[in-house]
């Protein structure tokens, strides 16, 4: 049953996607990736001690967050990079996002035995709020290659 229950979450919220992709058209990418990164501080925030249908209400929306930041970073590549680099580009950030979740599962296992479960998302709190903090210090529009 949890399985499914996962799969609930995650197939739902990997709409967020598509629902972002669509706002990234029409608003500024720094607005887009702020309110992404304050439903995954609320949500994270919100998780904390829950159980049952509210953890899992809770969990759907800030996996929403989560999936729903995925094409901005995508996007912010492809409108930054010049299309000889693009490529070069979108591999690094592949073999640092490998890199990290190689360090990332080990800790968080070592942090769920030592310190419990809900101690995950006080960092996982630290984390979107550094997120948040990086957003809100982009610039208003980002530069355009196509342009340069």
């Amino acid at each position: 049953m949890i399985g499914f229950l996962a799969l609930v979450v995650f197939a739902t919220a990997s709409f967020a996607q598509i629902v972002v992709g669509q706002m990234l058209e029409r608003l500024r990418s720094k607005v887009v990736f702020l309110i992404v990164s304050a439903i995954q501080i609320v949500f994270f925030s919100l998780f904390i001690g829950t159980q049952d249908f509210f953890a899992l209400f809770t969990a759907l929306f800030f996996m929403l967050g989560a999936f729903g930041q995925i094409p901005i970073n995508d996007f912010m590549i492809g409108k930054m990079a010049k299309s000889e680099f693009r490529a070069s580009i979108y591999g690094v950030r592949y073999v640092i996002s490998f890199a990290v979740w190689a360090i990332v599962v080990p800790l968080i296992s070592f942090v769920h035995l030592n310190y419990g479960f809900d101690y995950l998302f006080y960092i996982l709190i630290c984390c979107a709020l550094s997120i948040f903090i990086a957003a809100a210090s982009l610039p208003k529009k980002l530069p355009d290659t196509q342009n340069i």
